[in-house]
Order: structure tokens, then C-alpha cells, then sequence
């Protein structure tokens, strides 16, 4: 990497390389702080988690930029930072489609840990369908004595 050029061959290669890598921290952590911005005022969840992704990846670069110019082991922990970055994004987007998932009624499970498919939907459907039948039979019906063959004492 940068550690292993001899920067005696260009005068001022050092200077120039401190400066750029400086500048290049400075503008990504200008992105960072507008990420930041973006996840705290939304307007939709959304928008959250991709400004959460897009400040982990910023994290990323400078976690990368600073293994270039100091520590060559930061490339190490780079790489387990985007590993840890990307669970965190699938189990934020897993909890916000399982958060805000919608019936077709319109109506919100906000729990998102049942889940139907049409079959067992129609099959639940023709069971109440008919139980509130059997209900309405049931209050068409005379009303019978409860005990049949019971002798009355009058």
C-alpha cells in the first residue's frame, strides 16, 4: 500500500498523500453526519434503514482510508464491520417489513408473525362461514326440554 512507496523520489508525495487522505476522512464524514440527518427526520422507515446501511458504509471507507495511511490489521477489521453491517441491515429490514405488514383489509399486524397463504385463509373463511351458520339454525330451531322423557310433577 501507501506504507510501502519511498516517498524520497517525489518531494512533497508525503505531504500530498497526508492532505488528500485527510480530505477524503473530512467529506465522507460530511456525508455521515447528512446520513445521520436523513435516518433522525425520515419521513418513512425506510429512509431510515438505507441512511443506517449508507452510514455503515461510510464507516466502511473510513475504516478502509485509515488501513491505507496507518495500520494494515484496520483491513481486518474492516471487513468484520461490513459483515456486522450488513446483519444489522437484514434484521432492520426483516423487523420493519415484519412491523408494518398489511392485511387486505387494511388493517396492521404489527407483530408480522402470522402468516396465511389463501388456502389456509379460505379454509378459515368456510369454517366461520359455517359455524355462523350452524348459529343461525340453531336460533331458527324450537327451544326443546332439556330433559326428554322427564315427567313434569304438575
Amino acid at each position: 500500500m501507501f506504507s510501502s512507496i519511498d516517498y524520497s523520489l517525489v518531494p512533497g508525495l508525503e505531504t500530498f498523500s497526508n492532505v488528500f487522505m485527510s480530505a477524503v476522512i473530512v467529506i465522507i464524514a460530511v456525508f455521515a453526519v447528512l446520513c445521520l440527518i436523513r435516518a433522525i427526520v425520515g419521513p418513512r422507515v425506510s429512509d431510515r434503514v438505507v441512511a443506517t446501511n449508507m452510514i455503515g458504509t461510510l464507516v466502511i471507507c473510513v475504516i478502509a482510508v485509515l488501513s491505507v495511511t496507518m495500520e494494515s490489521y484496520l483491513a481486518d477489521v474492516c471487513l468484520v464491520y461490513a459483515a456486522v453491517s450488513f446483519l444489522a441491515v437484514i434484521v432492520l429490514t426483516k423487523l420493519y417489513t415484519g412491523v408494518y405488514r398489511q392485511n387486505e383489509d387494511g388493517e396492521t399486524d404489527f407483530y408480522g408473525q402470522i402468516e396465511i397463504d389463501k388456502y389456509e385463509q379460505a379454509s378459515i373463511d368456510r369454517m366461520v362461514k359455517e359455524a355462523d351458520e350452524d348459529e343461525e339454525d340453531e336460533d331458527d330451531a324450537p327451544i326443546e326440554n332439556e330433559f326428554k322423557g322427564a315427567k313434569s310433577t304438575r
